[in-house]
């Protein structure tokens, strides 16, 4: 009776209590063992959270260094553009005391010019006084120029006409062609005879209007083909 109640008493025991025991009975080295395939530090979650650290940090840093090379960029750019601004009022600076050595240049010729002419206006008074006054001189002169104008219309073209109607080449020709050149010769002639006498009636317009005046420093600079304007700017 023992035996049999105590085999029922194991087989009534708790099937955990007998893991436990089991479990218990379990040697340090195995316990060890079976620990260390359980545990898995977080070391992943440790090592990703510092890296994006890190990526935050080099962000921070790469968009300060934009922000300087922009900020140098903008000073290098304001820094050109003084230079430009610089070098632009030197070379004023530069073209201005050029222009007044070259106004002092222009006042000096200004003088000598000025002084020359009215020497000379002076001279010509003088010899117009002794001539019988500035409407005899201009009375000479006209007649001078007339004598001019008339032999360039007549004797130069009659010259022309001359030359070409005793020349060989026109000799040769038929007497039809030659009566041609003839007429056309005539015409020549007439036309320079118009030049002529529209000449001769300008220079006696001239000489009339020349009625009680004298010379004048617009009169001379014109004789010495001289820009009056320049001389005496108003």
């Amino acid at each position: 009776m023992t035996d049999s109640a105590e085999m029922r008493g194991i087989e009534m025991q708790d099937p955990d209590s007998t893991l436990v025991e089991e479990r218990s009975a379990a040697t340090p080295k195995a316990i060890n063992k079976i620990n260390k395939k359980s545990f898995k530090p977080p070391f992943n979650a440790k090592l990703k959270g510092g890296a994006g650290c890190r990526d935050r940090t080099d962000g921070d840093l790469g968009e300060e260094l934009r922000l300087r090379e922009r900020a140098l960029d903008a000073e290098l750019r304001q820094c050109a553009t003084q230079e430009t601004l610089l070098r632009r009022a030197v070379k004023i600076a530069e073209s201005y005391e050029q222009l007044q050595q070259n106004d002092s240049l222009i006042e000096k010729w200004r003088g000598v010019c000025q002084a020359a002419m009215a020497y000379i206006l002076n001279s010509m008074m003088l010899k117009i006084g002794r001539m019988g006054g500035y409407k005899e001189f201009k009375r000479k002169e006209v007649d001078r120029m007339k004598r001019q104008v008339e032999y360039q219309t007549n004797d130069g073209i009659e010259d022309q006409i001359a030359d070409l109607l005793e020349s060989d080449e026109f000799l040769r020709l038929p007497l039809d062609e030659q009566e041609e050149i003839r007429e056309r010769m005539e015409e020549r002639r007439e036309e320079a005879e118009k030049v002529k006498e529209r000449e001769l009636a300008k220079l006696d317009a001239e000489l009339q209007a020349t009625e009680g005046e004298e010379i004048t420093m617009e009169e001379l600079a014109a004789r010495l083909k001289v820009e009056y304007d320049m001389v005496y700017p108003s």
